[in-house]
């Protein structure tokens, strides 16, 4: 795993953690990164101030994505091998339950206010809703292509789910209805919202391209290039209105401000 200062951009440390590290997360109340490793079914812990391992906890057969609810201090795991979502507590380290969702698993997000979860199943093409409360599977769903990633707007309580033929999905977050579908490219992957300024950022992996959509209309605004650098998962700082994507084919970090 790199660690990279935020202000000067620049790569702070590189941490050794398991084999083929998938999902990053972290609490930003705690300082604490969680990074799962898919082919060690486990989780590396790591000190955000230290930038050292402090503990790895083991969870089931193919950790992919993670997602921290910092105000409850819980770490939520997919696991695609057993098509379940392992749920950690964050101040003991120990698993406290399995909750069982939709085919390969691929990514997770949380509501902190609602605590509500959301999980993205590849296989399924479906998204798990789960009630962080009780631990149990509140609705499923349906019609979302290959799903790999899932942006969640607090202040509005929607959810941004992109899919595998170019539709970026608008979930109201009170209903679990779709209030929207945006048709943004050819294969989308990630997505990211930057609530302060009524943004959401998708990559589309097919045309090497990120579009800007704002919130309120639901309309592409903007449509950056990447060149032919496969852009896959993205993540957004609002308050320096910076977005960082991930590009596979030439192994370095986008940066996008808006």
């Amino acid at each position: 795993m790199t660690a990279i200062d935020g202000r000067t951009k620049r790569v702070t440390a590189t941490i050794g953690v398991g084999r083929q590290p998938e999902g990053v997360a972290v609490n930003t109340r705690t300082h604490t990164v969680y990074v799962t490793n898919f082919q060690d079914n486990t989780v590396s812990v790591i000190n955000e101030r230290t930038s050292r391992v402090t503990s790895t906890i083991p969870v089931g057969n193919g950790p992919t994505g993670v997602a921290v609810n910092s105000a409850t201090n819980t770490v939520y795991v997919a696991v695609a091998g057993g098509n379940s979502l392992w749920v950690i507590n964050g101040r003991t380290g120990k698993v406290t339950t399995t909750i069982k969702v939709g085919s390969n698993p691929e990514a997770v997000a949380v509501n902190p206010v609602t605590r509500t979860v959301y999980v993205a199943n590849f296989g399924g093409v479906s998204m798990s809703v789960i009630n962080g409360r009780t631990n149990t599977v509140t609705t499923t769903v349906q019609d979302i292509e290959f799903p790999q990633q899932i942006a969640v707007d607090t202040a509005n309580n929607t959810v941004y789910i992109p899919d595998d033929i170019g539709r970026l999905l608008v979930i109201n977050g009170a209903t679990n209805t779709r209030t929207a579908t945006i048709q943004v490219g050819r294969e989308l992957e990630g997505a990211a919202v930057n609530p302060l300024a009524g943004t959401v950022y998708v990559t589309d992996t097919f045309d090497n391209t990120i579009s800007l959509i704002n919130t309120r209309t639901n309309k592409v605004t903007s449509t950056f290039t990447v060149g032919n650098n496969l852009p896959f998962a993205i993540a957004a700082n609002p308050l320096i209105s910076t977005a960082y994507v991930t590009n596979r084919a030439n192994n370095t970090v986008s940066l996008i401000s808006n």
